[in-house]
């Protein structure tokens, strides 16, 4: 967290004095996404009595601010809600259990902003994500529980993002923008030894598993409206100061 920390503030500082050349943008938005999540074990995946349903339904929303450094280069932060699923079948029997997994968090994230001439963009930094609710659901068997899977997991998970597209409507102040992002936990997101996700400790199966290691992926369509209220610049008098658009 120090080191990140560290590295954007000294992007920062480095933007800062490329822009005393330039004007700097300031913007606020939203964007949202929806797509599909998948809970990443090996073991899981190659396991012949699991079968991975791999669009299982993810979503996100989030509020952001930014800093544009000249027109191509900045910096952006946001707040929001990410929700992950994974659904699955383990088939050991002739009675196939469902299985699916929910996971809720608060997001924060930060980014390095590229966009090109031509409208192209691109985003990448981390995000950070504070799970505040995770269950798994078993269907079968004529029977159906819930499972509270939060002690089991890391309740502040750190992934790598990035987002990539290009700039569908763009005016002096809005811009439309539309593409695709992803998320990838950088750790194992289980934290009880033995427990592995997304099978879970049921013995169920046969399988012998030698990777305990689960990482949360997400890959989203989304789309993000930005509103650019203001700039820093030099005035007609030559003074720098704050004017808004």
């Amino acid at each position: 967290m120090k080191k990140i920390t560290f590295t954007f503030f000294i992007v920062f500082i480095t933007l800062t004095s490329f822009s005393q050349k330039y004007y700097t943008w300031f913007n606020v938005g939203g964007r949202a996404g929806f797509g599909s999540s998948l809970f990443v074990n090996n073991d899981c995946i190659e396991d012949d009595q699991i079968e991975y349903k791999y669009f299982s339904p993810s979503y996100f929303f989030e509020g952001r601010i930014g800093i544009m450094f000249g027109d191509y280069v900045g910096i952006s932060g946001g707040i929001g809600k990410n929700y992950f699923s994974q659904g699955y079948t383990i088939t050991p029997t002739t009675n196939p259990l469902e299985r699916n997994i929910k996971l809720d968090a608060v997001s924060y994230v930060f980014h390095l902003n590229f966009q090109a001439p031509t409208g192209f963009f691109f985003d990448i930094g981390p995000r950070f994500l504070k799970v505040t609710n995770a269950t798994i659901t078993n269907s079968g068997l004529d029977s159906r529980t819930t499972i509270d899977l939060t002690p089991v997991l890391e309740q502040n998970i750190i992934s790598a993002d990035f987002g990539l597209g290009f700039t569908a409507y763009i005016s002096d102040n809005l811009a439309l923008k539309t593409g695709i992002r992803g998320n990838y936990s950088l750790k194992n997101i289980v934290t009880k030894p033995g427990y592995i996700l997304p099978t879970g400790v049921n013995t169920y199966y046969l399988a012998t598993y030698t990777d305990e290691r689960t990482h949360l992926t997400q890959l989203t369509f989304s789309m993000e409206l930005t509103y650019t209220f203001g700039r820093v610049g030099k005035a007609s008098c030559g003074r720098t100061r704050f004017m808004f658009n």
